[in-house]
């Protein structure tokens, strides 16, 4: 029942724009997948955070749409993960081998940011 109360509160402050957070959450990802994910995982995921929450506001961060230009890209990794509740991996062999897919992984221990795993 409380759990119950809970989802319903945070329902409604992501449709009334009062999430605490800019993001749901920030998907995290190697740019060797970004074929996959981009055109896949990323709408899909989004689009059942806004049927699941009841709003049509983008809800998922992603490096490829919301990073700024013109900011160091470690600024950008750290802007993003401060501004999402949850954090998304899309674990590959390939993002597990790329340096800036474990900086981010450490930023995200640094934040002591919750995790979801895609394998």
């Amino acid at each position: 029942m409380r759990m119950q109360r809970e989802r319903k509160n945070l329902r409604s402050q992501i449709q009334l724009g009062r999430f605490p957070k800019k993001f749901v959450a920030f998907l995290s990802f190697s740019s060797d997948d970004a074929e996959l994910v981009v055109h896949k995982i990323l709408p899909r995921l989004n689009s059942e955070l806004q049927q699941k929450t009841g709003t049509s506001r983008v809800l998922l961060c992603s490096g490829d749409s919301n990073f700024r230009p013109g900011y160091s890209l470690g600024e950008e990794i750290i802007r993003c993960i401060e501004d999402s509740a949850v954090i998304v991996l899309a674990v590959s062999k390939r993002f597990c081998q790329k340096e800036w897919c474990r900086k981010e992984v450490q930023e995200i221990y640094d934040q002591n940011k919750p995790l979801i795993l895609l394998f």
